[in-house]
């Protein structure tokens, strides 16, 4: 809906009068950003950076490695200055675009030093050795959700592909998977130590439980499958750096980070439990499994939920609505294998969510906007 009707439709309500209605126009006109023509002038550089990089690819044989390297070390250079003169003269986006350019750099460097003396490995390595030497200067001087969101990406790609690489035959590689599976609450317990550097900070935060969330939600399907004794053990030595993650991420966000107690807790705590119940309990795969995994999916949404919607996070509400009537709607295909029983269980999910809408709206009606 466009300004102007928002205007007209709160000036009706009474909530403001022509004058106020005025004033924001006007204020809106002013600080508008031509967006269009930032469209534009995007596309344009788009176009010049695929033309010369067509142009060096078609020529890249005949360049000498020594150019190859002297150009790449000159870009790396450029970037690190340029970041450090945005943070010195405070220029945020010049240090963010520059240090982000710089990470960029920093991780075709290896791949280039990879092609030209010919070395070979596991990817992992290659991520890993970015991680320790772009993560610092990200960490250091990152100002805002790009970089932020930057590094997490890498650092859960990197620990991601570390443990992938091991097959988990001894208790150390053990501790390592469950090292990359604590990888999100370990975001979320770093950005809540960036007190002074909020964007930063809120970004690792909001990456790590971008993370969390949907995992965990996906992580519930090992109720469907079988986890025998040994697997349970297995498993429940990975959760223990997943446990103390989550116990420290929710410590460090009590203490330095806006978020209410009980939201902190559904969030931090509430998806690690269901893990370990999904994935450290021996189970079969039989329908008496796989309703307890709905019933434990839906426990923790609906905590999620209630202690948002008391919080006033209403878009965390909705999500958490969302989440339990999808699963609300599946569970009846997974348990019933009739078409007559199939039915009946779509009338009662049916039910369900109705009940579920209902229950919602009245919650929201006692939480403030």
């Amino acid at each position: 809906m466009a300004l102007s009707d928002k205007l007209n439709e709160w000036q009706t309500a009474g909530l403001i009068d022509a004058a106020a209605a005025a004033r924001i126009q006007a204020h809106e006109d002013a600080h508008a950003r031509p967006i269009w023509l930032w469209a534009v002038a995007g596309l344009g550089f788009l176009a010049l950076a695929l033309g010369i990089i067509a142009v060096i690819g078609s020529n890249w044989d005949a360049i000498p490695a020594a150019v190859k390297l002297g150009v790449h070390y000159l870009l790396m250079a450029g970037s690190a200055a340029a970041a450090w003169i945005g943070v010195r003269q405070r220029r945020r986006w010049l240090g963010e675009g520059a240090l982000f350019l710089l990470a960029c750099l920093a991780l075709g460097g290896l791949a280039l030093q990879a092609q030209i003396y010919q070395l070979s490995g596991e990817i992992w390595r290659l991520l890993m050795t970015w991680l320790a030497l772009a993560g610092p200067a990200l960490l250091l001087a990152g100002r805002t959700r790009l970089t932020a969101f930057g590094f997490s990406g890498m650092a859960i790609w990197a620990l991601a592909s570390c443990a992938a690489a091991m097959d988990g035959s001894s208790a150390g590689e053990l501790l390592i998977q469950g090292v990359a599976m604590a990888a999100p609450w370990l975001l979320v317990a770093i950005g809540a130590l960036y007190t002074a550097r909020r964007p930063f900070g809120g970004g690792l935060t909001e990456a790590g439980l971008a993370v969390i969330l949907p995992a965990i939600s996906l992580a519930h399907l090992a109720w469907a499958g079988t986890i025998s004794s040994s697997d349970a053990g297995e498993m429940l030595m990975r959760m223990i750096p997943v446990a103390a993650a989550a116990v420290l991420s929710l410590w460090l966000v009590l203490r330095f980070a806006r978020l209410p107690r009980d939201v902190a807790v559904s969030l931090l705590i509430g998806p690690a439990i269901a893990l370990t119940l999904a994935i450290c309990i021996p189970h079969n795969d039989d329908w008496p499994s796989r309703l307890v995994g709905a019933l434990v999916y839906g426990a923790m949404w609906a905590a999620v939920g209630y202690t948002a919607a008391r919080a006033g996070y209403r878009l965390l509400f909705g999500v958490a609505v969302g989440a339990i009537a999808v699963r609300l709607f599946i569970v009846y295909f997974e348990l019933f294998g009739s078409l007559a029983m199939t039915g009946l269980g779509l009338i009662a999910a049916g039910v369900l969510l109705i009940l579920l809408a209902y229950a919602s709206r009245r919650l929201l009606r006692e939480v403030p906007a």
